[in-house]
Formats: structure tokens, C-alpha cells, sequence
């Protein structure tokens, strides 16, 4: 039977390789963005996991202190390269944008409500 010590470690370990795989992840790829959906889906399950098992109590453990730091490296690690992402599709869709705007600034049809109509004939 398993420990709940050494379950928490377990998840942790997974909690720590599903960062490093975030990390590694190029989310110019369309389906690797699928995989990071579900790699932070995973997450949300293994720490529901965690708080199940009690690991606020299991915490003074030095192997499970370790462990929670390595995970929080981690997690820092890959939340900064999702923020430089999230950094530079802002950027694209900024530059998008102002396009938009330039173009519709010279191509815009000149509007009149008031006119003059002259006759030819008189």
C-alpha cells in the first residue's frame, strides 16, 4: 500500500514534469496548445489531488519541502514563458490593429449629407 507521503511525492513529480513539458511546449503550434490545455487541466487535477492528500500537513517533510520548491521553480519558470508569449501575440495583434486603423483611415468613402444639384438645362 501506498503511502500518502509517497503519494504526494508522486504528484508532485508529476505536478513538476507537466511544467517542464509546458515549458518545452512551442505554442506557435496549434496542437501543442491543444497539449498545453490539457497538461494545465492535468494540473488542476493533481493539485485538487494534493489538497486531498493533505499536503499542508505533509509539508515539514524535508523530501516533500524539496520537492515543493523544485515545483515552484518550475511553475515560475513556465508561467514566464506563457507571460512572454502572451507578450508577443499582444504585440502582433497590436501591430494588427494599428493596420487596421491606417487602412481605414486613407480608405474611408467621404460621406455627405449636404450637396448641391445643378441643372443644366436653365
Amino acid at each position: 500500500m501506498i503511502t500518502p507521503v509517497a503519494e504526494i511525492q508522486e504528484t508532485l513529480l508529476l505536478l513538476i514534469q507537466s511544467f517542464d513539458q509546458i515549458g518545452a511546449l512551442d505554442l506557435e503550434d496549434e496542437e501543442q496548445v491543444e497539449q498545453l490545455e490539457a497538461l494545465q487541466l492535468l494540473q488542476e487535477e493533481w493539485k485538487a489531488r494534493l489538497d486531498v492528500l493533505g499536503l499542508k500537513d505533509a509539508a515539514s517533510n524535508p523530501q516533500i519541502e524539496t520537492l515543493l520548491q523544485a515545483a515552484y521553480q518550475s511553475g515560475l519558470e513556465a508561467g514566464a514563458k506563457l507571460e512572454a508569449f502572451k507578450g508577443e501575440i499582444s504585440a502582433q495583434f497590436a501591430k494588427l490593429q494599428e493596420g487596421q486603423r491606417m487602412k481605414n483611415a486613407y480608405n474611408q468613402a467621404y460621406n455627405s449629407s449636404e450637396g448641391y444639384f445643378i441643372d443644366d438645362k436653365k
